[in-house]
């Protein structure tokens, strides 16, 4: 039996943490002039829901970190693949009809890191291993699959390792998660900027901006954080780390941080329009 247990590493998850809080936080400014655009006992109690909608939205963030934190543990034998955590079932996949479809992801042409997925019936399961430090681990599942499981034929890119049973060999080893790729900065990156300007033109549509002051608060807000938000994800991206190992980024997250900045400047012409009126 070979028995792989999976960590996360805490700075994963404080990235995690304060770039989906700055994105939470682009909500505020649009129901706070909402608020002032209605007045009266109405705008109050919309005042009064945000600090219950944020609220929720942490637990939500927060409950996602506390069960995202926990090791997983991954059981290869010949009667097939037990997996606990990180809730409280565990899932068993055994041999027959069993399916694995393999996806990399890759920089410069190399692949970095590998996510195996499998499924058996109604049950599916998602390991990630990162590929420059143990891409011995990942072919020794690679070689179990291959030796129980010869009819599963897997589908993905099944190229970035070799496929020997002979390597599948019994032992016991722990490893940390892969990190949240620079991508995944770069989709937040852009999404902030994008959703300001969205929640903007949304005040514009529905007549919330009343006044060239409140207005201006508005979209200086949404400037504020979409500024924060793009330094915020560019910082983690410049540490472009995949486990321990610095990559750079490729042309797919520069293209997203090009077009962060370029919903920022279309936040600022929302606001010369609003001061020009």
């Amino acid at each position: 039996m070979y028995r792989l247990r999976v960590e996360s590493s805490p700075e994963t998850w404080r990235a995690f943490r304060w770039s989906l809080y700055l994105l939470l936080l682009s909500v505020a400014p649009l129901q706070i002039a909402g608020a002032v655009s209605v007045g009266g006992r109405f705008g109050i109690v919309i005042v009064g829901l945000l600090p219950l909608m944020y609220a929720m939205s942490v637990f939500g963030v927060e409950f996602t970190i506390h069960i995202g934190r926990k090791p997983q543990v991954f059981e290869f034998s010949a009667d097939g693949i037990q997996i606990e955590g990180p809730g409280a079932v565990s899932r068993r996949f055994r041999w027959q009809g069993f399916r694995a479809k393999l996806r990399v992801g890759v920089r410069r042409g190399a692949p970095t890191s590998v996510v195996f997925r499998f499924r058996s019936g109604t049950r599916f399961g998602i390991l990630a291993i990162d590929l420059l430090r143990h891409r011995e681990i990942a072919e020794t599942i690679a070689g179990y699959i291959t030796r129980y499981a010869p009819e599963a034929q897997p589908s993905g890119r099944i190229e970035a390792l070799r496929w020997d049973p002979s390597v599948a060999t019994d032992g016991s080893v722990s490893i940390l998660a892969p990190s949240f790729g620079p991508l995944f900065f770069a989709n937040l990156a852009v999404s902030g900027p994008a959703f300001g300007v969205y929640l903007t033109g949304s005040a514009f549509v529905l007549g919330l901006v009343t006044g060239r002051v409140l207005g201006l608060m508005m979209v200086g807000s949404y400037l504020v954080l979409g500024v924060a938000q793009l330094a915020y994800c560019r910082r983690e991206i410049r540490r472009g780390t995949i486990g321990a190992t610095v990559q750079p980024p490729d042309w797919r997250t520069e293209a997203r941080l090009l077009a962060g900045v370029a919903f920022l400047g279309l936040e600022g012409l929302f606001g010369l329009r609003i001061w020009l009126a």
